[in-house]
Order: C-alpha cells, then structure tokens, then sequence
C-alpha cells in the first residue's frame, strides 16, 4: 500500500477494505467490520474510521442500514478510485482543474475534450452576439428563468425531430451543458432511486457525481470496441436493481465505442418495463455524419424514462455554457428545482444559441470540424502504431478527436507519468476515469489540427512508454 501524509492517512483504511473486496475476503452484501474493529486493526481514531467509511460510501463500494452497519455493495470487480495516482497533497478541485486546463504549453497538453480554441469559429460567434445585443439590447441582458427562451426549445426541438426523437419546445429544459446540470440531476434522482450502474470505465463527471450520493453502484465492464456490458445492464434493470442508467453512448467518453442502434433499442425497452431511467449523455452530437449516427435512445421513449443530455460544449464553444435536456416526466420538477435554487442560464448565451442552433453556419462549422478529425485519424493511428511500444491498444472511434490508449503490460504506470509530468505533457489518466492503476491507460485528446509540433509531442509520449 502506498504511503500517505498524516492528513490523508483515512485513505489507507479506504483501500485496506477495498483490498479486501478485491481478494474476496470480503463479498458483495457482506457486513464490513465495526467501527471499533477498523479502529484497533488500523490502530487510528474512531473519526479517521469514519470519513474512511464516508469516502468508500460515497464511491458507492459500501452502503449503510441504519443500526445495523456498512455493507459491501454490488459493484463488479473492484478497482482503486479515480483519484487514485495524483498526488495524496492535493485537494479533488486541484486535481480537476488541473485535468480540465492541462499545461502552460497548449501544444503539449492533450486533457481537454472540448475544442481548441483554432478550431472554434470565434469571429463569426463575435458576429451573432453582436446582430444579438444590437436587436435588442434590454432583451439581451433580461433575465431568462428556466425552462429558458421559448425560441431556443423550439429550435432545438426541431432538431431533435429531425434525429428521430417526438419532442416540442415545451419538452426542453435549457441548461449549463456542463457538469453542473448533471450534478443536480443525479442528486434529485438519487432521493427516488436507490441504485444505478454506469460504465466502470467512465466519464468522470458521472463518476464525481455519484461519488457525494448515497448510492448503490453497479459498474459495468466496459472497452473501447464492444462499449459497455449491455446484457448485464439489461439483467440489472429486469431484476429491478437498478432504478437509474448513465450512459454516453454516441462517441463515449472517455472510450470511443458507440453503442449499436439494437443494444439501443433493447435498453429503452427493459427500462420502460420496469420503470427505470435511463440519463442519456449525447454531448458529441454533431461529430458523426448524420448517416453513420444511430438513433438516439430517445427516439424509441414513450413513457419518458429517457432523460436526454445535449450540449454546444464539446462541439462548438464550451464558454457558451447553454445546453439542454428532455427530462421527460420529471420536466416539472426540475424546473421547479432549478427556480428553487435560482440556478438561471446565461441569457446572452441563450440569445447567441438562438442564432446558432439549425443554422448553415453551425453545419458548415460541424462539417468542417468532421473533416479535419477524419483526415488525421489515420495518421494519428498510425504514429501510435510506429513509435510507441508493441501491444499497445488504441480506440478506433467513429469519428471525433478522442482517443483511449492502454499500453502493455510490461510499462511501470508510475515512472509512465511522472516521465510524461516532467516533460510537461498532459494527458488524462485512465484511473480518474475508474480504469486500473496497470495496465497504463489514458485518454488522449487530439482536439485540434495536427501539426509538426503535437506530431513531435505524440512520438515522445511513444518514446516514453517504449523505455518501460
């Protein structure tokens, strides 16, 4: 076990009883030793004890009945926590920032999934804020309260009608298109539903999320090619252990993979039979070519136990801050939610979506993004298939500029990044996203045009890991 600081030494029981999760000393359902036991066996304080049992709680790996004690949950395999690899001095918020806003050379950062800012149409944004504020400027600057612009819900309900889904604007709920959204939604769920499963190797939004409810967790095997395990979300939603499903099934993040118009169909049809939701992340919406996009779950909603998640943040300007969601029968409660809380949605932004959603210059800009991303795949493929070590496994995604990387076995993890670290290149480690500390795994964002000099960054990174 690796040593911590005084102040994180809670950590060290954490994973002392994952530990044992892991070797099957402990099982799902089994009571996890009392309080006072953890205490003697560790030889720590009773409140060391206790935010130990308060982190593996909020993780989801235990669960607590009142008077009765802590349990193991049923989560699959165990696998170390997603802070699992930085450093024990830093705070969650710190390590978050520094995923989100990579290095100080941009060339050399690969963290961020959202756009560079070379490939956002600044100028012409620039544009329609200005045709914005010169409309109107009073209606500019008032302020719009959830569910949000009229006219936004409508532009974006035809949107969707023309990806299949029966919606109108009266459905939509504008939103932050960012965690923030996401964050509140599963906090309102969480008091009707006790369980949920996601992929275990998954978006870390989702996984922070999750982390600060009280929460069963099922996680679910997943990998780049085949997506996650479809047929045991099925079995978990027919049994009626789970009452809530997250899932980014378009261009997943951070994996790649995106799930098969069938496994869609069949999902939506078990979770309407036994009332289950199912969150419906589809932020990539754009980057695959409207023929090689299936449908979105959604589309196949008749009850409204989809809950649809869409976003201007990963395919045009993530400084927008507008997105939306279908909450389907909970539309009412968490607009109510969100006026309660006087959570409002920048109206500039939405005044800007107005002209943007549906519009040629969006297309155009999509299409040129698409383009971009389809010229360099193969070339980035094949870079990685040159310079870095033998075995190493790259994601094949249909489209866009994320990529999921996993090295052999015989790369040390530790001595991977810290080399990666003191060269100043940022990627993002596979362990926030719940994949294990070895084999090495990270998500490598090529978010931008190629170059000679992220051409050079790529191979260096190869160089690394190819001396172990």
């Amino acid at each position: 076990m690796r040593k911590l600081s005084e102040k994180y030494i809670y950590l060290q029981v954490a994973r002392a009883i994952e530990d044992k999760i892991a070797r099957k000393v402990l099982c799902p359902g089994d009571k996890i030793p009392s309080v006072r036991v953890l205490m003697r066996d560790a030889g720590v304080s009773r409140k060391t004890v206790e935010k130990a049992i308060d982190e593996l709680r909020r993780r989801g790996v235990i669960y607590t009945r009142d008077r009765i004690g802590h349990f193991v949950a049923d989560t699959g395999s165990m696998r170390n926590t997603w802070l699992e690899g930085f450093e024990a001095g830093q705070t969650e918020e710190a390590m978050v920032a520094r995923l989100i806003l990579g290095g100080q050379d941009r060339a050399r950062s690969f963290s961020s999934a959202v756009l560079e800012t070379e490939l956002i149409p600044a100028a012409r944004i620039a544009t329609l804020a200005k045709q914005a504020i010169g409309h109107s400027w009073d209606d500019f600057v008032t302020l719009e309260l959830p569910p949000g612009s009229v006219r936004l819900r409508r532009l974006i309900a035809q949107a969707l009608r023309r990806r299949g889904v029966t919606c109108s604007a009266e459905d939509v709920l504008i939103t932050e298109g960012d965690n923030t959204f996401l964050r509140l939604l599963l906090q309102f769920l969480s008091k009707r539903f006790g369980a949920i499963a996601h992929d275990r190797i998954c978006y870390f939004g989702c996984l922070r999320a999750v982390e600060g409810l009280t929460l069963s967790v099922h996680k679910l095997e997943s990998d780049s090619v085949r997506g996650f395990d479809t047929e045991r979300a099925i079995a978990l939603i027919e049994a009626g252990r789970i009452g809530m499903l997250f899932l980014n099934p378009t261009l997943s993040n951070p994996l790649g993979y995106t799930l098969p118009l069938e496994d869609r169909r069949r999902l939506v049809r078990a979770a309407q039979a036994r009332d289950c939701v199912i969150i419906e992340d589809d932020v990539f919406d754009g980057l695959l070519e409207a023929k090689d996009s299936p449908l979105p779950l959604k589309a196949f909603d008749e009850t409204g136990c989809v809950l649809y998640l869409g976003s201007l943040s990963k395919v045009l300007a993530p400084g927008l801050r507008v997105g939306w969601c279908l909450p389907g029968r909970f539309h009412a409660d968490l607009t109510g939610k969100l006026l309660s809380e006087n959570r409002c949605i920048s109206t500039p932004g939405q005044r800007i979506a107005e002209r943007l959603i549906g519009s040629q210059m969006l297309e155009d800009h999509l299409k040129g993004v698409r383009q971009i991303f389809a010229r360099q795949r193969q070339e980035i493929l094949g870079l990685i298939a040159t310079h870095f070590p033998a075995g190493t496994q790259i994601s094949r995604p249909l489209a866009g500029g994320v990529y999921w990387i996993t090295l052999p076995d015989n790369v040390d993890a530790d001595r991977f990044f810290a080399a990666l670290e003191a060269g100043g290149i940022e990627v993002s480690r596979g362990t926030i996203f719940g994949a294990p500390q070895t084999p090495a795994s990270f998500r490598l964002c090529m978010t931008r045009r190629l170059c000679a000099a992220t051409r050079a960054v790529l191979i260096e990174i190869g160089e690394i890991a190819a001396r172990g």
